[in-house]
């Protein structure tokens, strides 16, 4: 990432905290807390913790990239269809950043629609970044190893076998922001966290 991109990354966590802040008098030490969980990979804590925080894009592809490292694939898929697609369509959003578009694609990868995964990197403004090109490699990866005939399926008219399962040697999605690398080891803020919300409260 550029030095520009980082910069612009780091305000947008900042703008998150600062959001929070607002609402929080007392100075609640919620960022602290948040970027060590996931330093540490702890990904079920901070996300029961970005539930606190006052919605937002960067927010919510936050608990879609946590929804995706814990395993509730469906909550990810909703979370990315929502931000990456016009209401009720197929139809992706005009000038769709690529950070949604790949979240978008790591959850439908996860889903099993490898289809899907290629129509949403389609037109990534930059095709060539890492991310896309482990997408494109697990999924190239997985046709190979696929029976002739569902491989000739996939290479003529890119159907989707069912149960399809796609394995990942990488933590699928990217955050909208810089999580710093950890320079200690201090013991993390202690935050009274919320119970999850059910994937029907992402969509509101």
């Amino acid at each position: 990432m550029s030095q520009s991109n980082t910069s612009k990354s780091q305000n947008r966590l900042d703008s998150i905290v600062s959001d929070h802040r607002s609402t929080s008098p007392g100075g609640d030490p919620v960022l602290e807390r948040l970027l060590i969980l996931l330093q540490e990979k702890k990904y079920d804590e901070a996300l029961n913790l970005l539930y606190r925080l006052p919605r937002s894009s960067d927010v919510t592809q936050a608990i879609g990239v946590c929804s995706m490292r814990t395993g509730k694939v469906e909550d990810a898929v909703k979370v990315f269809r929502t931000m990456a697609l016009l209401p009720g369509t197929a139809v992706f959003r005009p000038a769709l950043e690529d950070v949604v578009r790949i979240n978008y694609a790591s959850a439908l990868l996860m889903k099993g629609l490898p289809s899907g995964v290629l129509d949403a990197l389609q037109h990534l403004q930059d095709k060539e970044t890492i991310p896309a090109r482990q997408l494109r490699q697990a999924i190239d990866r997985w046709a190979a190893g696929l029976p002739f005939w569902r491989r000739w399926d996939w290479k003529l008219g890119r159907t989707d076998p069912p149960n399809c399962r796609i394995l990942i040697d990488f933590e699928p999605g990217i955050f909208p922001f810089v999580i710093p690398p950890r320079t200690d080891k201090p013991n993390p803020p202690q935050v009274p966290l919320i119970s999850k919300q059910s994937s029907s409260d992402l969509a509101a």
